[in-house]
């Protein structure tokens, strides 16, 4: 049996040994594993089942610098294509987050926001041969998709402002929550088409207390 027959067969809820192992760590765990195990290819050292695929980086960053206007920001703040900026902190790998979205108060100032082009062809065509390679290998393939739709969303709003919106403005939270939905619905679609086993699905909805949002704003 393979790694990915075994990993897809615990799935399926059948019993099989070895149990298929995989974890991520922090930044300053993965330097110490490293440094006592001699390499920071975690996933060949202990024989991960799974080996992923993901999406190609933009032909062009996206602008945005009049998002900044206004803003006392320092210079190693740091920008996703999403435009989830991030100050690092001084506690280990934590970090400031700044909600470029937060400012915003009508649907047209997001229509023009630069959302990623994740349907850009250059960005996903060499899914299928990467897929295909990891399964030459034995392995199964997964496509990571974690912060999905309402950390997305979150991010660029700000948590606090993007509630206020499902209350006062629910217009723009519709519109932003669409907008990403749209273009994660694509990468998905693509990702099953190229023939991955797995996508890993996840937005932090919850605390060890309950529920961030009740449910009926989440099914909303």
């Amino acid at each position: 049996m393979t790694p990915r027959e075994r990993l897809l067969g615990v799935l399926r809820h059948q019993e099989l040994y070895p149990v298929p192992l995989e974890f991520g760590t922090t930044p300053t765990f993965a330097e110490r594993l490293a440094e006592r195990i001699g390499t920071h290819d975690f996933a060949e050292y202990f024989q991960f089942e799974m080996r992923y695929v993901g999406w190609g980086p933009p032909r062009q960053r996206p602008d945005f610098s009049s998002y900044f206007e206004g803003r006392d920001l320092p210079p190693n703040l740091h920008i996703g294509e999403w435009g989830d900026a991030v100050i690092p902190g001084t506690f280990y790998h934590f970090t400031r987050k700044v909600h470029l979205l937060d400012r915003v108060r009508t649907i047209e100032e997001l229509e023009r926001y630069p959302f990623p082009d994740v349907a850009d062809p250059s960005r996903h065509a060499h899914l299928e041969a990467a897929v295909a390679q990891i399964h030459a290998r034995g392995l199964a393939a997964v496509a990571g998709m974690e912060c999905t739709i309402f950390e997305t969303a979150w991010y660029l709003r700000g948590m606090e402002q993007l509630f206020l919106d499902h209350v006062e403005r629910p217009e723009l939270a519709a519109y932003l929550l669409d907008r990403i939905t749209e273009r994660k619905v694509f990468m998905a679609r693509r990702y099953a088409q190229a023939g991955v086993d797995l996508i890993r699905f996840g937005d932090d909805i919850g605390t060890q207390r309950g529920p961030l949002l009740s449910p009926t704003m989440w099914r909303e």
